[in-house]
């Protein structure tokens, strides 16, 4: 059952990876677009 709880884990830690280079997408896509506004 130790590969099942580590498969578990990797499994999270890809989500969480996910989720936070979704965040720093919406994150440089809106800095982008306040940059062509002001030009």
């Amino acid at each position: 059952m130790k590969f099942q709880q580590a498969g578990c884990q990797l499994l999270m830690f890809f989500v969480g990876v996910d989720i936070l280079a979704h965040d720093v997408m919406f994150i440089s896509f809106n800095m982008a677009c306040s940059s062509w506004d002001f030009s």
